[in-house]
């Protein structure tokens, strides 16, 4: 059998379907497919009589469970497909390049890569030759250009520079290499299409602990003919879980520092509260310094405004009095001179006068009157007249 027509016992026509790149994923589901087998060293050892006279002994490895225990997994998918890759359409190409990224969870604390599955269905028609194909599974912490690349691979690819035909080596200092599958593909070269199928189960078991890029990237060196036409799906489906241990970590400083700031806030508010306590006690001192002040500012006004009338009052006594006793001393000067000018022997008209203002000290002997220091007497000595008596004080 020619390898046209293997290839057409596994040949399937590809459906016309439009350009696409997909990329998605899943919600966390409470089911883990993956199960870990015991090892060899702790299988049973089973007896299986086929014969009864020969007695097998053969060692069986216990076997996965399913549904497993409530595990969380997270699955992220991508998926091209195309009827007619346009980049390969002018067909002056030898070899090509697919790079596609598969999601890695950003939600998960330290993702490990459980599983990866993929498939791959390419289809050609009216080739000049078999071509050599090459997958490539790989984790990187940088990123890679995705799409279709024309061309061998670049300095700036997943592969190491070198001699050659078909893809290099993953250059191991730029990415973790999970999958290399190289293979040929047989072509028919007329117009009848022409298949190459892979199909992988990966069981990496990485754990991520950087931000990183999951990449498949599939690589084709092969040669076109003017009529050539391609058929590429490629589908890929990654199962994720969670580092457990990272997650409660992580839950446990969030919760630390939940606590903290939480305590942060109740000293935050105990010092805003004690702040204002302190505040309304100082405004309320100062309330009470301020009314204090204002009562004896008001009490020292009113005192001085006391003191102020009692000084003019006092001023104002004094000044009567200074007064009167200048009117005193006037009316005494007044006085003392109508005494020295008044006569040494009363006349009669003062007589008259003073008889009248003082009848009880008249003299009914009819004495004269004699002029004294005091005043006047009578001759006889028994009556008196006071300077006072005679207004003359």
């Amino acid at each position: 059998m020619s390898a046209q027509q293997a290839s057409s016992n596994v040949a399937c026509h590809c459906a016309a379907m439009p350009l696409a790149v997909v990329m998605q994923c899943s919600p966390i589901m409470q089911l883990n497919p993956f199960q870990t087998v015991v090892p060899a060293s702790h299988s049973s050892t089973y007896d299986i009589h086929a014969h009864p006279n020969i007695t097998s002994t053969i060692n069986v490895a216990e076997p996965a469970i399913y549904p497993p225990g409530k595990v969380g997994i997270k699955h992220t998918c991508t998926l091209y497909h195309t009827e007619s890759i346009q980049e390969l359409k002018h067909n002056d190409h030898d070899t090509w390049s697919l790079c596609l990224s598969v999601p890695v969870p950003t939600d998960l604390i330290n993702p490990t890569l459980r599983s990866l599955v993929y498939i791959i269905k390419y289809a050609t028609t009216h080739d000049n030759g078999n071509s050599t194909v090459q997958t490539d599974v790989a984790l990187m912490t940088t990123s890679c250009l995705t799409g279709i690349t024309l061309g061998s691979p670049t300095a700036k690819s997943l592969y190491c520079s070198g001699p050659g035909y078909g893809p290099q080596m993953i250059d191991r200092d730029l990415a973790l290499c999970l999958s290399t599958a190289p293979a040929v593909k047989c072509n028919g070269g007329n117009a009848q299409w022409s298949h190459y199928v892979d199909h992988h189960h990966l069981l990496p078991d990485v754990r991520i602990v950087q931000p990183s890029n999951l990449y498949l990237n599939f690589h084709v060196a092969e040669y076109p003919t003017t009529k050539t036409l391609q058929c590429l799906v490629i589908e890929v489906s990654a199962s994720w879980t969670e580092d457990v241990e990272a997650r409660k970590a992580k839950e446990e400083a969030e919760r630390k520092a939940k606590e903290e700031a939480e305590r942060q806030a109740k000293e935050e508010a105990a010092r805003k509260v004690k702040e204002e306590m302190e505040r309304k006690v100082k405004e309320e001192a100062e309330k009470k310094a301020k009314e204090e002040a204002e009562r004896k500012a008001k009490e020292e006004a009113e005192r001085e405004v006391k003191e102020e009338a009692a000084r003019k009052a006092k001023e104002a006594e004094r000044k009567v009095k200074e007064e009167a006793e200048r009117q005193a001393r006037v009316a005494a000067a007044a006085a003392q001179k109508q005494i020295q000018s008044a006569p040494p022997v009363m006349d009669s008209q003062l007589i008259e006068q003073a008889m009248k203002n003082h009848p009880a000290s008249a003299c009914t002997n009819g004495y004269g009157w004699v002029k004294k220091d005091w005043g006047y007497q009578c001759s006889g000595g028994g009556h008196k007249l006071t300077w006072e008596q005679l207004g003359m004080h």
